[in-house]
């Protein structure tokens, strides 16, 4: 999966969550638009998405505030996966 394809499904369950607000880009800054529980759900998500458990080390706002951050979390865990 490319990180492009990646950023596409990231945009898709954050355009979910933040139905009432413009979707920022690949490389904006999110994080403070979302509430707690919004940013657990986002997670939630994301870890559904692409059958992988994010580790609590890096289960931080600063690591996921933009599309193209969590592309490259995303996509470490599933290099991680594919090479064990």
């Amino acid at each position: 999966m490319s990180k492009n394809d990646i950023c596409e499904k990231v945009m898709g369950i954050l355009k979910q969550i933040l139905d009432y607000l413009p979707l920022p880009t690949y490389t904006e800054e999110f994080g403070e638009r979302l509430s707690s529980i919004e940013f657990v759900t986002f997670i939630v998500e994301i870890e559904s998405e692409f059958e992988i458990e994010i580790d609590d080390d890096d289960f931080e706002l600063n690591n996921m505030d933009t599309v193209e951050k969590i592309a490259n979390l995303v996509t470490r865990y599933l290099s991680e996966e594919a090479s064990q």
